[in-house]
């Protein structure tokens, strides 16, 4: 019996392969508003470390005017997602596996203008979020103001060779950066590796 040799076969299952090792990248997106509000860092009214009431002169004022990033469901704005209380002032988490396109439709609800600046993810100038000469679309969304940013987890996304299953990355605006950190502005975004 003679044996055929289909090269036609063998490309389709290759070709298969890595259409399947890429359907499961997909496009997450996010609605991210910054918002001026008042903050309790001690609703409790105690010092929730040694379980005592704050001292003075601290206990005098326990709110303070910040900002922060608030996420809601879609692109009206209107109804915030659930945030787990153990985030505290930060800002969402924002999930991602190496591969993935993250999408964030952001609105600036702030008395001020800011961006948002993610580390670990690759973008383009415009979607980089970080306020410097020249200056990218995203760089500096006025208040009231709107952007979308595009950014991408590429395979330094995620973790690397020998490391757990995901890592942990830090998004902030980056125009005026400690100062808006200092007020709030920051959170956590988290990718897995692929599949």
């Amino acid at each position: 019996m003679r044996t055929v040799a289909r090269p036609h076969l063998a490309f389709s299952v290759v070709f298969v392969l890595l259409c399947v090792s890429q359907s499961f990248a997909i496009t997450r997106h996010y609605y991210l508003a910054a918002e001026d509000v008042a903050w309790d860092y001690a609703p409790s009214g105690l010092n929730l470390t040694e379980g005592r009431p704050i001292p003075q002169p601290w206990a005098k004022q326990t709110k303070w005017a910040k900002i922060r990033y608030i996420e809601y469901t879609d692109a009206t704005f209107t109804v915030h997602k659930p945030q787990p209380d153990w985030l505290g002032i930060l800002g969402p988490i924002i999930r991602g596996e190496v591969g993935d396109e993250i999408v964030v439709d952001f609105l600036n609800r702030s008395h001020s203008a800011h961006s948002i600046h993610p580390h670990g993810l690759r973008y383009d100038k415009d979607n980089e979020g970080a306020y410097y000469v020249p200056a990218g679309r995203g760089s500096l969304v006025a208040p009231n103001g709107r952007f979308t940013y595009h950014w991408f987890a590429d395979a330094g996304s995620g973790p690397g060779a020998g490391q757990l299953s995901s890592v942990v990355w830090w998004y902030h605006p980056h125009s005026a950066g400690p100062m808006e950190i200092n007020a709030g502005l920051m959170g956590p975004h988290h990718h897995h590796g692929q599949g």
